[in-house]
């Protein structure tokens, strides 16, 4: 009854080692019969035997056990070659190639994790969003910003002041080369990397100004520094265009190159200039194996690949919309109301609190293709893909419909961050 309790012998604690040395022996007589000797090959297949045979037998004498098992190490050694003894890597090297595969396997086949960079399919789904900090706000500190970077992944931004004075803001004018992602503050694409500094990447680079000195502040390319501006700056501004109402003449500057808005803003030398966290975008698996058997639905929150899409030509990348069209409808925007073939949708919750504009749903706006009076037939074995968050997504609208082949699959389980969307994809 309390055998749990009573120690263990010598044996009892070896069984399992024992074991693995008649498996090692067996992978030696198999991966090196072709150049083993004959006799080597006898005393192992003789040595084998002998220990199997006694560790059947109940009445096998503790010592005898442990003496055969010497034995067999010792012409195990001497056989073995580079099948035994194995080093760590070596030993393991079988484990983490099936693991590998495996993991490929599922990834390529089932499920395949997908990170949400935009605010598109907001508030559906989150792109990169912000938390900016200052004296009333101040940024968390110690244990607080490890489990920000755990939890929500929040890593800090932001610059000091070099010197004291004004703050002068970069502004994008017409005459500026066109940016990728446009936007109110100017900026440059440059070189960086991420992953710790493991992989190499594209990073946004706004130039600020303190009086005269360039302050750098770098995000990633996905990521806008606009909002983040409005709110450190002007907090009692809602938009940009309120920030430029009246006449901003008297505080169009030009430094170097580029224009630039001088605040009212004046900062202390080794002040913060900005400082916020980036928390990171809905992270999501995507289910690669359903649409082996079904067909892709209306109001399907789906994946698929650009490097087919002519307007998208040349970057390969994967985005996430909804699936608002599929080949042969027509569709409209009757503000704030998408309409397919006549018909408002009603295929899911957010197309019906997109129409009735429920917070913080905006509803969808005429624009692009889908301008005021215009419709949009969608080409056979194409969908139209739009964004939950029509105002602010790039979409069918402005790049074409995508073919049905490059479909990966329908978002089914977001997984990071450990917010109130975690859990099954809506």
């Amino acid at each position: 009854m309390f055998g749990f309790f009573r120690k263990k012998s010598l044996l009892q604690k070896q069984r399992k080692s024992i074991e693995s040395l008649l498996y090692a022996v067996r992978k030696v007589m198999a991966y090196r019969r072709d150049c083993l000797p004959e006799q080597g090959l006898r005393e192992l297949r003789e040595s084998e035997e002998t220990l199997q045979a006694l560790l059947k037998k109940t009445d096998a004498a503790e010592e005898e056990i442990l003496s055969c098992r010497r034995e067999i190490q010792n012409r195990a050694r001497k056989y073995g070659g580079d099948v035994y003894p194995q080093g760590f890597w070596t030993e393991n090297a079988e484990v983490f190639l099936v693991a590998a595969i495996v993991a490929l396997s599922i990834r390529c086949f089932f499920f395949q994790p997908f990170k949400i960079p935009t605010n598109s399919m907001y508030p559906s789904y989150a792109g990169m969003t912000f938390e900016v900090f200052s004296k009333n706000n101040p940024a968390p500190k110690s244990w607080r910003r490890v489990f920000r970077f755990l939890c929500l992944g929040a890593v800090r931004y932001g610059a000091r002041c070099p010197v004291r004075g004004p703050v002068f803001l970069p502004l994008m004018m017409r005459d500026d080369h066109p940016k990728p992602y446009g936007g109110v503050l100017n900026y440059q694409v440059v070189d960086g990397r991420k992953y710790f500094g493991l992989l190499p990447t594209k990073l946004r680079s706004y130039r600020f100004y303190v009086r005269d000195t360039p302050v750098d502040v770098q995000v990633p390319l996905e990521f806008s520094l606009d909002e983040v501006v409005l709110k450190a700056f002007y907090p009692d501004k809602n938009s940009w265009s309120q920030v430029f109402q009246g006449d901003l003449r008297p505080f169009i500057v030009r430094k170097g190159r580029k224009t630039y808005l001088s605040t009212s803003i004046r900062k202390k030398k080794d002040e913060p200039l900005l400082c916020f966290d980036i928390l990171s975008g809905d992270m999501l698996f995507v289910n690669r194996l359903r649409y082996h058997f079904t067909r892709p639905q209306i109001g399907d929150p789906f994946v698929f690949r650009t490097r087919n899409i002519p307007e998208l030509m040349g970057s390969d990348k994967y985005y996430i919309k909804r699936l608002v069209g599929q080949g042969g409808d027509k569709l409209e925007v009757q503000e704030p109301q998408l309409l397919r073939n006549g018909k408002a949708l009603d295929n899911c919750s957010a197309f019906r609190k997109n129409h009735a504009q429920l917070a913080p749903y905006r509803g969808y706006t005429a624009s692009g293709s889908l301008v005021k009076g215009n419709d949009v037939r969608v080409p056979e074995d194409h969908f139209f893909a739009m964004g939950d968050n029509s105002p602010y997504s790039g979409d069918s609208r402005y790049w074409g419909s995508v073919p049905q082949k490059e479909v990966v699959g329908r978002a089914s389980f977001i997984f990071y961050p450990f917010t109130s969307r975690w859990g099954l994809a809506r």
